[in-house]
C-alpha cells in the first residue's frame, strides 16, 4: 500500500500501516490524558484549604 503523510511517501502492508495509525493514537490519548489529570490536579490543589494551620495558630500541646 503506498501512503503520503505530511511530505512523506512510502510504501507499507496495510496491517502494519493500521497497526502504526492505533498505536500512535493511543499515544495521543495517553498525552491528552495526562495533560488533563495534571490540569485537574492544579485546580485541586488551588481549591483546598490549608489542612494543617500553622504551627504558632496550633492550640497547647497535649501530654
Amino acid at each position: 500500500m503506498s501512503i503520503q503523510y505530511l511530505g512523506l511517501a512510502g510504501a507499507l502492508p496495510l496491517g502494519l500501516a493500521l497497526l502504526i495509525a492505533a498505536v500512535c493514537g493511543g499515544v495521543l490519548v495517553a498525552i491528552a490524558g495526562a495533560v488533563r489529570i495534571g490540569q485537574l490536579r492544579m485546580t485541586a490543589k488551588r481549591s483546598r484549604p490549608d489542612a494543617r494551620p500553622p504551627a504558632r495558630e496550633r492550640g497547647p500541646r497535649h501530654r
